[in-house]
């Protein structure tokens, strides 16, 4: 995808896209995760989103296949890391322990010679005891099965930096993915849970993964919970890590800053 038409009068183009970025127009929202047993925060997911100057914000979906089909995700990636860092950085003191901070990457990203240094940079700033940078690895653009991808990889493991497969189940290279890659999180695709309650055979590919994850010590994440039956139903199968609209949307950094890391500090105490 080279273009999208927003209406008669604006149409996505990787020209754009790239003005955009330099304007800063892209900014990162967040979307909390928890744990299924105790209830507490413990990291979020790192979501692009595009506020426009006059239409306001535009979908990752519309304009993340154009900027892969551009070779603009990289200079995206780097800007939403940067841009993370500085919410973060100024509260990092309030963080939880081991609070997890996933980003989405492709091969785009793991190839580009900066993104290790741009890894460690981050996990310095915001202290590499406090929290757990986790690379999302997405299906929408497979990863490179290569030395070079292998050997990368295990330089950015070698800092720290943990690995989850997003959108888990959705497509076979995703299992693939676990014979090729030492990953630490699945992150289990909403189709399935929104699923679960209805069809037998959605709850038998739930079931399927957790058991899988347990056997090869990987921790898994649900996506998409939408009920208070669905959360229910992912804790009881065991499944550590709960994200979706019945805890909170993605929301600006501002707001996740006093509604998730403040107002939790103020409980605690």
């Amino acid at each position: 995808m080279n273009s999208y038409h927003i209406d008669k009068y604006l149409v996505i183009t990787p020209e754009l896209i790239s003005r955009a970025i330099e304007n800063q127009e892209f900014t990162p929202y967040f979307q909390p995760i928890f744990c299924s047993v105790s209830g507490r925060l413990t990291g979020c997911e790192v979501l692009l989103r595009w506020l426009h100057p006059k239409i306001g914000i535009i979908s990752p979906e519309i304009f993340i296949p154009i900027a892969e089909s551009s070779n603009l995700v990289v200079p995206l990636t780097s800007l939403l890391m940067k841009k993370t860092e500085n919410i973060f950085k100024y509260v990092n003191h309030l963080i939880p322990d081991n609070f997890h901070i996933g980003i989405n990457v492709n091969s785009d990203n793991i190839l580009d010679p900066e993104f290790e240094q741009q890894c460690v940079q981050m996990l310095e700033q915001l202290g590499k005891e406090k929290i757990k940078l986790i690379l999302e690895l997405s299906e929408r653009k497979k990863l490179q099965d290569t030395n070079e991808v292998h050997t990368i990889v295990d330089k950015l493991q070698k800092h720290n930096v943990l690995f989850a497969l997003d959108d888990f189940g959705v497509e076979y290279s995703t299992f693939h993915y676990l014979q090729d890659y030492s990953v630490d999180f699945i992150k289990l695709d909403k189709s399935f849970i929104q699923q679960c309650e209805s069809n037998k055979i959605s709850e038998a590919i739930v079931d399927s993964i957790a058991m899988l994850a347990k056997r090869l010590h990987i921790k898994v994440v649900a996506e998409g919970i939408e009920t208070i039956e669905q959360a229910k139903a992912m804790k009881n199968k065991g499944i550590e890590y709960l994200q979706g609209y019945l805890f909170s949307p993605p929301v600006s950094g501002d707001v996740f800053i006093h509604k998730w890391i403040l107002s939790t500090e103020k409980r605690s105490n």
